[in-house]
């Protein structure tokens, strides 16, 4: 279930529903909730984003519910789709609206790659790529940065469950982190977006042997 509280709310209401999500049983969330006891420094990085390529920080706090002590983000809606959303109803229109999104990609990382200490995103793919469809024309804004790191903290903290193998660089499989890995997978992300699929791909179910 995807959860989205509108920014307008007052904080009252805010964590009211916050609270209220937190108390029912679905399979899956998609809440911005983060158990403030995590070693997770993502909140601190988004925080640090300033560019039109990247998800806006808004505001953020915390609350306590049943002794536990929760954190939350707010962040500027994005009125659009993932790519991965926009390759699932039809191809990109033109290599030139190929080079508009990959060069606003970059634009991105360029900009948290500059901060300092560098900042690695280590999860680029289709589905952390927004296509911001609000203006005259459609800007790429780079989300999700649950997996980030500073480049000093990259390596060992950064190997979580859940990072996309098929966008990685193949140093990040021993931990290895750096601005050069994000810019592997923007190569991965534009293959991706011309032939449908990453490069090397493999369906599960070619391992199936039929009876």
């Amino acid at each position: 279930v995807s959860v989205v509280i509108p920014l307008f709310n007052k904080e009252d209401f805010v964590l009211e529903a916050i609270e209220s999500v937190l108390s029912q049983s679905f399979d899956d969330y998609e809440i911005i909730v983060l158990d403030d006891a995590s070693t997770d420094n993502s909140f601190e990085i988004v925080k640090k984003l300033n560019s039109e390529n990247l998800v806006e920080f808004k505001d953020s706090g915390y609350f306590i519910k049943n002794g536990m002590k929760y954190a939350y983000l707010i962040l500027k809606f994005i009125s659009g789709e993932t790519i991965l959303e926009r390759q699932t109803r039809q191809s990109i229109a033109s290599v030139f609206e190929l080079k508009r999104t990959i060069v606003d990609v970059l634009n991105g990382l360029k900009s948290i790659h500059s901060l300092s200490p560098p900042v690695v995103h280590n999860d680029i793919t289709p589905q952390n790529v927004m296509l911001d469809l609000s203006g005259e024309q459609q800007t790429a804004k780079i989300i999700d940065f649950g997996f980030a790191r500073e480049l000093e903290l990259s390596g060992k903290s950064s190997l979580k469950p859940g990072v996309n193998p098929w966008y990685s660089a193949p140093e990040t499989m021993h931990g290895a982190y750096s601005p050069q890995s994000d810019l592997f997978s923007v190569g991965v992300l534009m293959y991706h977006i011309l032939y449908g699929a990453p490069p090397w791909f493999k369906d599960a179910t070619d391992n199936i042997e039929s009876d």
